[in-house]
């Protein structure tokens, strides 16, 4: 983080389209820099991240960027990504388990309850595409 409710990731510009910029990021886990990381099998990852209404003149392909996104959009990131999909299933399963007293349905209907949610998440993705802005500096 370098500014104030900013989150920044260090990337790559993998490349440039009509008004959009794709950069690769590297996500480490927290451990990324214990000696033994490798055996561990903890890992980093690329991620590619699309910029929208990017200057795309600013960047060509190879460039080293920042990738910026508000702490407010990241905490709102993590609600739908985690926290809410986890309310979802607790509220499921004791209402389920509460009703029929089965916990081998109850479980079943838990985790069957995720998939309108990810399927509602994946009809509103461009709805969602528009409220995430991600900003995008030269390094």
């Amino acid at each position: 983080m370098s500014d104030k409710g900013t989150i920044e990731h260090k990337g790559i510009v993998e490349h440039c389209e009509k008004d959009s910029v794709h950069v690769r990021i590297m996500t480490e886990s927290a451990c990324a820099s214990c000696k033994l990381h490798a055996v561990c099998g903890m890992d980093t990852k690329a991620k590619v991240i699309e910029v929208d209404n990017a200057s795309v003149s600013d960047f060509k392909s190879g460039d080293e960027v920042k990738v910026g996104i508000t702490e407010k959009l990241g905490y709102k990131a993590l609600f739908f990504g985690y926290l809410l999909p986890f309310i979802i299933v607790l509220l499921v399963l004791l209402v389920s388990m509460g009703v029929s007293g089965n916990e081998g349905l109850s479980g079943v209907l838990a985790l069957s309850s995720l998939l309108p949610y990810y399927i509602t998440l994946s009809l509103l993705r461009d709805k969602l595409k528009k409220s995430f802005r991600f900003s995008i500096n030269k390094k």
